[in-house]
């Protein structure tokens, strides 16, 4: 019995144990699945990589061209002159707003006259119910009602009479009046020209007399900007000049640069002569006497 039980237990551990076998077809299809599988698998994880480095190139390529636009524009302002010289300056505390300067709303309720008719008017004279006033396009007009007369031009010369006037480029040419007043008789107006100084105009004989011309060696730097005047009861002008570096239609530049080269002049009427009452002046603009003409009043803009 046991030697039977060990002759079929031999028997057992001879028999191979046979493999499943797979036709050749069957191989292929499955090499097909795995190398179509590996294939998905490559494309998943290639996908979201070219996509990133597409996105990174074009970031990288906006932030090239900012930088170089930014850099352009840094250069070009590094080498370029700016026409200014600016200065530091510190204003003192503004007064308090009560009494006479307490605010209120008057002007809201003011009317337009003479719409589209009257360009740029700047200071007014008034005479005899008559408005005088100097215009944008460098004429000094009357008003009388609705009724507009132009009284004088001040043009630089005649080919300014081609020229469109009432622009900022042109103002040089064209001329532009800015303070107005009459003299004690009321026959003289004075006036105050930006560009070439100041004027008297006699309005009972239509004469025009240049008192004080911007160029005039005694008063040392040119005038470039005549603003506003002022007239005694004996004649004497005080008139201000906003800067001996900037025309008024550089009055931007002024503003921006902050520099103090304004002056206030005297013109006598007696020794025809215009000399400097003070100077070193932050854009003087108006002027005005007091009424017992025993001190002059006069503003800055900055």
């Amino acid at each position: 019995m046991l030697i039977d039980w060990l002759k079929g237990r031999k028997r057992r551990r001879k028999v191979p144990v046979k493999p499943i076998i797979t036709n050749g077809k069957d191989k292929e299809n499955d090499k097909e699945k795995e190398n179509d599988q590996q294939r998905d698998d490559s494309q998943m994880k290639k996908k979201p990589i070219n996509y990133v480095k597409q996105k990174r190139s074009k970031c990288n390529i906006f932030l090239e061209i900012v930088f170089l636009f930014t850099g352009s524009i840094l250069l070009f302002f590094c080498f370029l002159d700016a026409p200014i010289q600016p200065v530091t300056f510190k204003l003192p505390p503004p007064p308090i707003f009560e009494g006479s300067l307490s605010p209120n709303t008057k002007l809201q309720s003011a009317k337009i006259l003479l719409k589209g008719k009257v360009f740029g008017p700047e200071s007014l004279a008034i005479k005899d119910g008559v408005i005088y006033t100097g215009t944008g396009d460098g004429q000094l007009i009357a008003i009388n009602g609705t009724d507009v007369n132009n009284i004088a031009s001040f043009h630089a010369n005649q080919d300014s009479e081609k020229i469109l006037c009432g622009l900022a480029d042109v103002e040089h040419i064209c001329g532009r009046p800015l303070g107005l007043r009459f003299d004690k008789s009321g026959s003289s107006l004075y006036v105050a020209e930006a560009y070439s100084g100041l004027y008297k105009i006699n309005l009972t004989s239509g004469t025009a007399r240049h008192l004080s011309k911007h160029n005039d060696q005694q008063i040392g730097d040119r005038m470039q900007f005549v603003n506003d005047l002022d007239v005694t009861s004996d004649g004497v002008v005080y008139f201000t000049d906003s800067s001996s570096r900037w025309q008024r239609r550089d009055n931007v530049y002024l503003i921006s640069e902050g520099s103090s080269n304004g002056r206030i002049f005297k013109y006598d009427p007696i020794t025809d002569r215009t000399e400097v009452v003070l100077e070193d002046l932050a854009f003087p603009n108006g002027v005005q006497l007091s009424p017992d003409e025993d001190f002059l009043l006069f503003s800055e803009m900055i």
